[in-house]
């Protein structure tokens, strides 16, 4: 339901002050500036920054409005409509003079709306959800888990971020491309990550183009593996098309699937190549920082730890873990989805209005970038019992409490939803459960896992990286 009605010329409240000071207090503590806002100005503000100028959204029923709002399209209004708040794309906001270090990606549906996204998203999605796609893949997410696993020994200590990073990029590099290990390290993915992540910092601030073109030590080493990891992908699509590749990549199945399509504008080679460097790239993080605070809560509380090493044991026994576990583990599943509630990695989601427009009976001016602030209501004691309180045994309730849709939405909202969500929480579940089963990782310093905000990536960083000793439990 909209609920804006009232129309108006007048900004939301806010901050009024200079760009720039308002660009330091964004950066400085982000978290700190959002509650700010919030405590002073109500469930929606505005500020203006050198770059971007920003609305923070915190109502729910405008967090939905946000989401799901269409307009008739300024470019062609004769034609369908389109989203009223578009998706972020920072290649967008950089000119010729401040160019991309992936000047050639589009970063395919991350930074894409309506037409090519609903195209993209029918070709990849029965993929990346298919019961066989999945299973194929669970067996080699638990190939790479073992292998983590084999290298480590009780008493080591062991930097969980770097660890689990590995995996992650492991991971997604073989749902992608294929079982070919030796053709690319996760190093190469990270790197390439990274270098992506500093680009986007040198967009978001005034003035960098002498910064672009200085031999920064990031963005060499970033270029490189990003030709390399660019290379590798072209190699995949050639290999596919001459029929002789992994059936179950992800590349396979996007490039059958679009060959298939009764349709003249099929996805050429660079847009398949942009969508693979995305599902390459993109999905890291915020795996990463979801299942390092998993392990950090479980380290944590005494109670969660016992509850999950009983169900293991009652699961597997002495047996190694099996594809077909991931059903049986209710209770390590509702560890995920309660680290999700309690700290989502993208606790808040942008938008970037296409056009002016009146949200709130408030006028939002063209271009702004718009914020909803999700992560206020994973904690909203209006939907959830002790809020503050890490339970997983919340989500073995059945039936769940009423909640409204926008209440809780850890991979994001109707169709705009992580399309490999089922794949993340599978890395994620298979490694608690048989890292439970035979090891505890504990942490090196007392208390839980500190977290920020990043103003930039829009996650919520856990600050790496992240020792821990490796202790065995079973002989």
């Amino acid at each position: 339901m909209r609920k804006s009605i009232k129309k108006s010329s007048e900004l939301p409240p806010g901050p009024r002050g200079s760009k720039l000071y308002n660009l330091i207090k964004h950066m400085s503590d982000f978290s700190r500036f959002l509650k700010e806002l919030r405590e002073k100005y109500g469930d929606i503000s505005y500020y203006k920054m050198p770059v971007l100028n920003y609305c923070i959204v915190y109502d729910l029923d405008l967090i939905h409005e946000v989401l799901t709002a269409k307009i008739p399209d300024p470019d062609n209004p004769d034609g369908p409509p389109v989203q009223a708040f578009r998706k972020f794309n920072p290649i967008d906001y950089m000119n010729p003079e401040k160019k991309s270090l992936f000047v050639e990606c589009t970063l395919g549906l991350n930074g894409s709306d309506d037409a090519f996204y609903e195209r993209s998203l029918k070709l990849m999605g029965p993929g990346l959800l298919g019961d066989k796609f999945l299973e194929a893949h669970s067996a080699r997410i638990i190939e790479n888990i073992q292998a983590l696993h084999a290298r480590w020994k009780p008493g080591q200590m062991i930097h969980l971020w770097k660890e689990l990073r590995d995996l992650q990029a492991h991971c997604v590099i073989r749902m992608n491309l294929g079982n070919a290990l030796d053709a690319i390290r996760p190093s190469v993915v990270v790197d390439a990550m990274e270098g992506y992540k500093q680009d986007m910092i040198l967009c978001a601030l005034p003035g960098t183009s002498l910064l672009r073109k200085l031999p920064l030590p990031r963005s060499r080493s970033s270029k490189k593996s990003f030709r390399e990891l660019s290379a590798l992908i072209y190699k995949t699509i050639e290999q596919i098309r001459n029929g002789s590749h992994d059936p179950y990549c992800m590349a396979s199945r996007l490039i059958d699937a679009n060959t298939r399509e009764e349709r003249e504008d099929l996805l050429s080679d660079l847009e398949v190549h942009d969508l693979l460097v995305e599902n390459i790239t993109i999905p890291i993080d915020p795996t990463l920082i979801a299942l390092t605070k998993a392990v950090g809560h479980i380290a944590y509380y005494p109670e969660v730890r016992r509850r999950l090493e009983e169900e293991v044991d009652d699961v597997l026994g002495d047996r190694q873990i099996m594809v077909e576990d991931y059903d049986k583990l209710s209770y390590t599943r509702a560890i995920m989805s309660e680290t999700l509630r309690v700290g989502a990695p993208a606790p808040v989601l942008n938008r970037v209005t296409r056009q002016d427009y009146d949200l709130g009976g408030y006028s939002i001016p063209k271009e702004t970038m718009v914020l909803s602030v999700i992560d206020a209501h994973n904690r909203n004691p209006q939907y959830w019992d002790q809020p503050e309180e890490f339970r997983p045994e919340r989500w073995l309730e059945d039936p769940q409490p009423e909640r409204p849709p926008c209440a809780y939405m850890p991979f994001g909202y109707d169709t705009r939803q992580c399309t490999g969500r089922e794949f993340a929480l599978r890395v994620c579940v298979y490694f608690l459960a048989s890292t439970a089963q035979r090891l505890r990782l504990d942490t090196a310093s007392p208390g839980p896992l500190k977290e920020r905000v990043s103003a930039l990536f829009l996650l919520s960083m856990v600050k790496a990286p992240v020792p821990m000793t490796v202790s065995k439990r079973h002989a």
